[in-house]
């Protein structure tokens, strides 16, 4: 339960009441009373500054400030300098933020109530005691009269395309279009007269509260969403907040917080009497009241509460959060630097917005948030989304490109590129993205669908991020990475699929599918959707909306927690109680990875993949460091250029050729050839083979192997012995026909 925390200024205070306020900034509050005074009060300073004062017969009954413009040399929201009164001879009144009167304009007969500048400032609509509402320029002159009404008119709002105006004229409340031909919509909404309403722009709600001592909520037909009990005294004040989330409803010593479908969360009782006007920050997260004792209160949002799973986050001071965990019983604080603006929480992370920057936790650890400048930026909406076309994990952002939906660009958390810049490029429309969210840096991988709902994965940190795209599946509905560990959850023809270790496609393909757990059920309906993966627990929503859960086994995970410690001796002795060829597998894939070649030459045999343990053996008779490196770079999965490094280092430059052969990475191939043109030869043929074969005979148009086939002729005789001479007998183990 959210509540507002009130602070009256002892200074702050008016001769007589209060009869209208106004936020020129988020810091800045301007008030009229009764004594004629207009004052400026700075809450961060807790500075009051006597701006001007009005002729002694003259009173402001409202007051408006001009919407806020964006400055040219940023793209942050700026507070606004010019404000208008509303009068009670009839007039209204232009002044600056230093009190200077720009115009003064005759609106109505009798007193001039009410007064709304629209959303982008062109136009200002007054409402009079004359029961008129009049459209005004900027510039204060007259554009049209748009109402005449048998009674004075108390309150008016501008729609959000600033085409129609709300007001109220007795019990009634009215929509008026400015469209010549449309009648107004007008609806009984009180049963006394409605002494105040609000229309906001972003939920397109009506709110209204009157001398029947009850508020209502209405859309913008005119039905009835929410009606109040009745209270105690007449509603004299109300307002939306701008966020559309909130509103607050004033009366006899009482301010109400409610939220948007009516329901009250908090009453504040104060003795200062009426509340006759209320103003929110345009950042919805400061209420200012005006009370008919004089006093000028301001109230912060505090008690803001979010959960996420064990956590709950409450917002306990304007620039505090507590942090309770459910599990352990443990109570930590986020102090801020300013006051909090927003927060949201999903995915493991916190997000805050202040007044100056913004920062993100890991919910794992609080102590060290990514900070980020807001000084020059206006912000308050946050959105979180495990996919997307932006992802988010501990140290690097996945961003689809706007500018072309096939590529994928990659930064750190700092905003700089990763990779020099260079996007991962797809043939086909990227939909969603989401980078696992553990692990360390460099295995950082990115999971994506395409338009046709297939499932690709790849390396974040690689040179040719190109070549390190790999294929999972077709026909995905949903995925959803682990939170806690490196597992894939996916649903594919209604069937749910978890790879265990999906970093086995970049090691090892071919124990992909002995990798892979898969769960039948007929009870996802269509169109399901995983929302959690968290430990060995899966939760998936059916289209209908309801929960199932789903579960692995327990020993995926702890054989995954013991083989990514380095513990591979106490994985290997789940294997003797459990059969399952998935958990040799597990071990068989990281083990490579960590370069444990004892522990997955011994479960690769037990899953009888004799070609690997060939390998594996073959390892130990090469003499040469360099290509020994290189070897074992290749089986692990690493970087090709890494392993080209080793191949030259060793003086092994066929090797690297054929390297790039087998990836397909012609033109590396060829360039090489430029260094060792003895190779020319081999490099040329196999591209045509390549062509002929998978390429249907296709014509060569690369200009590189356009200007190589000139100067050579193709001899296979020729190609194969000198093959043998520099690989050896075996050869046609290097390189793939």
């Amino acid at each position: 339960m959210m509540r507002l925390k009130f602070i009256f200024p002892t200074t702050f205070r008016h001769h007589g009441r209060v009869d209208c306020i106004g936020w020129m900034s988020t810091d800045d509050l301007y008030s009229v009373g009764e004594d004629h005074i207009i004052y400026k009060y700075n809450i961060i300073q807790n500075e009051l500054i006597e701006i001007a004062e009005l002729a002694q017969d003259l009173y402001a009954l409202d007051m408006h400030w001009l919407p806020k413009g964006t400055s040219a040399s940023s793209k942050r929201s700026i507070g606004s300098d010019l404000f208008v009164l509303a009068t009670s001879d009839g007039k209204f009144c232009l002044m600056n933020k230093t009190g200077r009167v720009e115009k003064m304009v005759e609106a109505h007969q009798g007193a001039t109530i009410c007064v709304r500048w629209n959303s982008d400032g062109s136009q200002l609509a007054t409402g009079g005691e004359d029961g008129q509402i009049r459209i005004w320029a900027r510039s204060g002159m007259l554009r049209s009269n748009l109402v005449q009404s048998a009674t004075p008119i108390f309150c008016i709002c501008w729609s959000a395309d600033n085409d129609a105006i709300l007001y109220c004229t007795g019990k009634h409340l009215v929509i008026k279009s400015f469209s010549l031909n449309s009648k107004p919509n007008t609806w009984k909404a009180h049963d006394q007269f409605i002494l105040k309403c609000d229309w906001n722009t972003v939920n397109n709600l009506i709110i209204s509260g009157g001398e029947d001592c009850r508020y209502r909520i209405w859309d913008i037909v005119g039905r009835p969403l929410y009606t109040s009990q009745i209270f105690e005294y007449p509603i004299t004040s109300l307002a939306w907040a701008p966020d559309g989330l909130n509103f607050a409803v004033g009366s006899y010593n009482t301010i109400r917080l409610c939220d948007s479908v009516g329901w009250c969360h908090s009453v504040e009782k104060f003795k200062d009497g009426s509340i006759f006007s209320v103003s929110w920050s345009s950042d919805s997260t400061q209420l200012a009241c005006g009370c008919g004792a004089g006093r000028v209160g301001v109230g912060h949002i505090i008690e803001r509460r979010m959960n996420w799973h064990y956590l709950e986050f409450v917002l306990t001071d304007p620039k505090v959060i507590t942090v309770s965990n459910c599990e352990t019983e443990l109570i930590d604080k986020i102090e801020l630097k300013d006051r909090l603006v927003n927060m949201s929480v999903s995915f493991g992370y916190l997000i805050v917005l202040t007044n100056n920057q913004g920062l993100i936790y890991n919910c794992k650890q609080f102590g060290h948030p990514a900070v980020f400048d807001l000084r020059d930026i206006s912000m308050n909406l946050i959105v979180q989304a495990e996919k997307n076309t932006v992802s988010l994990s501990l140290d690097t952002i996945a961003v689809r490109d706007s500018t072309d939906s096939k590529s994928i660009i990659f930064f750190d958390i700092n905003g700089k590129p990763i990779v020099d810049g260079k996007p991962i490029s797809h043939t086909h429309e990227i939909n969603y993205l989401a980078l696992n969210p553990t692990g360390p840096i460099q295995e950082r991988k990115l999971a994506f669908v395409d338009k046709f709902q297939d499932l690709f994965l790849t390396n974040v940190h690689t040179a040719e991020p190109n070549q390190r795209i790999r294929k999972l599946c077709t026909n995905i509905t949903s995925f959803h990475w682990n939170e806690i560990n490196g597992m894939l959850a996916a649903i594919i023809d209604g069937k749910l699929n978890i790879w265990l270790y999906p970093n086995v496609m970049f090691i090892y393909p071919n124990l992909l599918n002995q990798t892979i757990y898969r769960i039948e059920s007929n009870n996802f309906g269509k169109n399901p959707s995983i929302i959690e993966f968290h430990h060995s627990q899966i939760t998936i929503r059916k289209s209908t909306g309801a929960l199932i859960q789903c579960a692995i086994p327990i020993y995926y995970e702890l054989c995954l927690n013991l083989l990514i410690a380095n513990r591979a001796d106490e994985a290997l002795q789940l294997c003797q109680y459990i059969s399952d060829d998935s958990i040799y597998a597990l071990i068989a894939v990281i083990s490579l990875s960590n370069r444990d070649f004892d522990s997955a030459e011994n479960t690769l045999a037990h899953l009888l993949n004799t070609e690997m343990v060939f390998c594996l053996q073959n390892l130990r008779s090469i003499t040469s460091k360099e290509e020994r490196e290189a070897e074992i770079v290749l089986i692990t999965g690493g970087n090709l250029q890494e392993v080209e490094g080793y191949y030259l280092q060793a003086n092994k430059p066929l090797h690297a050729i054929i390297l790039h052969l087998n990836e397909h990475n012609w033109n590396r191939a060829i360039d090489l050839t430029q260094r060792y043109p003895q190779y020319l030869e081999i490099v040329v043929g196999y591209r045509q083979k390549y062509l002929n074969e998978y390429g249907n005979g296709k014509k060569e148009t690369n200009s590189k192997y356009l200007q190589a086939i000139k100067t050579i002729n193709i001899d296979w005789n020729r190609i194969s012995a000198k093959l043998r001479k520099d690989l050896g007998d075996n050869y046609t183990l290097k390189i793939i026909d």
